[in-house]
């Protein structure tokens, strides 16, 4: 080749590259390799003395990343030399080991095309598996409050880790895996005076939404309501919506949240696409419901009923569905099913633990799968559900001093909220406990000072709101991570051709568990592109994939690292330029 033989130093003087002093110039990665054979082996007598090979360490790094391969008689040895300023040691040994199952397989079969090589060593796989299946690092601490004494990290006020089971509930939480809507009239049961919502018109005991829902769930069904069906409810955050959705699930139906306050054209297309046929609203009368509809006052019934129908309800049937935004411009239904929704709020109770005397909060919009994980495990567990003004939202410091008056001990945040919320002084005798956020990239770490944990959750609505969760510590020289799948997830990073990738190595990240989703309502092709068979999981297993690039940090937690596709998101909503 022409002037290959040209030092690096002349081809730089020669070039003028814009100087930087954190940046080698022109290229920062060197793969270089030399013939030692003959003088690897023995010493090579010169004159009066002998010359003897010997490895150096130059202690200084000339390049980010160097790669020097050293052709013995019959060895190649293979050396890695890089700044330590930009790569852990972890980091370089999963390269080289990287490196070497390549080689290995390559050698193994020479004519096998080098796309279809998985890269990956048996060590490796074995910890990739590991974070697949759900099983946790050692390191995978969550954060201390600063003001604990005990010693344990914490998460939820309890000594334990992100993901597992809180001290003293013998690895699972308390409660049965069974439907949602059965599991919050059970607490009615045990808590009926227990105040169970509080919105801006007042307060509803556990017994009085238990009841209101009953009424409202035979009146559904009188109206047609039936499994796999869903029932849309377009109301104002509050006890009124909730309490409706509560009903539609104890009819057997799925519940479908709108917001009365989007633009006509995308309800009208919510209703009409989805099959739906009973709308339960504020207004009835409103000649912008579609024909064919039948529209439903939640507050115009008669009187409450103490029993709840008789209504059989499969683990595999529909609990909701919450459309997201759509690549061809039109927004797709999630359709997600009461064994989701139930793993969702089993892993929810074992790690932030909660009953009578706890305080949530509902701040996203019931059109947001983030309203789903904050009012199930709240009205599961016997805890009080308080709902934020709307008005209050998206002002942070406004959120803020609510979640204090109201004296919220568990709350989630949107993450571009959240990382205002951090800003702001908090008061050591807050009662707030753990900040959850979500739906962006985290950048921002809490202070030292900081009175509540904060943890950092990663997941799309098609698997059921969360599949990752990982504490945010005040230190570290990181972004803050995704953590580690969170109970009954299993997540992998593939390439496009659905192989693992190594260690350290960019990847989709694809889900697969308990919490997938059905598929798209009324889309099968486009169910079919994203929802595939999982290679790695049980015989009939599916993954989604979510279009998110990630890489597996030597700790064991996931490092966000962007799209593979134009996909934005704004305060946690996955939005398509597509439909804008």
């Amino acid at each position: 080749v022409t002037h290959q033989d040209i030092p690096f130093d002349k081809l730089v003087e020669r070039t003028q590259p814009t100087r930087d002093r954190h940046t080698p110039p022109l290229i920062q990665t060197v793969f270089t390799g030399g013939n030692v054979t003959g003088i690897a082996d023995r010493p090579v007598p010169l004159h009066t003395a002998t010359m003897r090979p010997m490895s150096i360490v130059p202690g200084t790094a000339k390049f980010d990343l160097t790669v020097h391969a050293e052709v013995g008689t019959d060895t190649v040895g293979v050396f890695f030399s890089y700044a330590c300023d930009l790569y852990e040691p972890g980091t370089v040994a999963d390269l080289a080991d990287s490196y070497r199952a390549l080689v290995a397989a390559v050698l193994a079969d020479p004519d096998r095309p080098l796309s279809t090589v998985e890269a990956v060593t048996e060590a490796q796989r074995e910890r990739l598996t590991a974070v697949s299946t759900g099983r946790r690092p050692s390191t995978g601490r969550a954060a201390r409050r600063p003001e604990a004494a005990d010693g344990p990290d914490r998460v939820g006020g309890r000594a334990t880790e992100v993901g597992r089971p809180a001290a003293g509930t013998n690895g699972r939480w308390a409660g049965d895996l069974g439907c949602v809507p059965r599991l919050v009239a059970d607490a009615a049961r045990r808590h009926p005076d227990v105040t169970a919502i509080v919105d801006g018109a007042g307060a509803l005991t556990y017994r009085e939404l238990d009841e209101w829902s009953n009424h409202l769930a035979h009146h559904l069904l009188r109206h047609g309501a039936r499994p796999d069906h869903p029932v849309a409810v377009s109301l104002p955050p509050g006890a009124p919506a909730i309490t409706a959705m509560l009903a539609v699930l104890k009819a057997g139906a799925a519940y479908l949240p709108i917001d009365p306050t989007a633009p006509t054209a995308r309800r009208h297309h919510l209703i009409t696409h989805s099959g739906v046929t009973i709308l339960i609203t504020d207004d009835p009368e409103n000649t912008d419901t579609p024909p064919g509809v039948v529209a439903l006052a939640p507050r115009r019934l008669d009187a409450p009923a103490p029993a709840a129908p008789r209504v059989d309800i499969h683990p595999e049937q529909l609990a909701y569905v919450i459309h997201t935004s759509g690549s061809t411009g039109t927004p797709k239904g999630v359709m997600v099913a009461h064994h989701a929704l139930a793993n969702l709020v089993r892993w929810h109770l074992d790690t932030y633990p909660s009953g009578p005397g706890e305080h949530h909060g509902q701040i996203a919009s019931l059109g947001f799968d983030a309203a789903v994980w904050e009012i199930w495990p709240a009205l599961v567990s016997g805890a009080t559900l308080h709902v934020a003004d709307p008005a209050d939202r998206l002002d942070p410091a406004a959120l803020h001093d609510w979640m204090q008056r109201r004296g919220l001990t568990v709350a989630f945040v949107p993450t571009p909220i959240a990382e205002a919320i951090l800003r702001l002084p908090t008061p050591a005798t807050t009662s707030l406990r753990t900040l959850l956020t979500g739906g962006d990239a985290l950048t921002t770490r809490p202070s030292a000072r900081t009175p509540y944990a904060l943890v950092n959750h990663y997941g799309p609505t098609e698997a059921a709101v969360v599949a990752t969760a990982g504490a945010v510590h005040p230190d570290g020289v990181h972004r803050p991570d995704l953590g580690t799948p969170i109970d009954g997830a299993r997540v992998h990073l593939l390439d496009a051709d659905l192989r693992l990738v190594p260690p350290g190595a960019p990847g989709e990240l694809c889900i697969a568990g308990e919490g997938l989703a059905r598929g798209y309502l009324g889309r099968p092709g486009q169910t079919a592109e994203r929802f595939l068979p999982d290679p790695y999981g049980p015989p009939g297993s599916r993954l989604y994939r979510t279009g998110d690039l990630c890489r597996l940090r030597t700790d064991g937690t996931l490092e966000f690292l962007g799209r593979t596709d134009e996909q934005i998101a704004i305060n946690g909503y996955r939005i398509e330029p597509g439909e804008i």
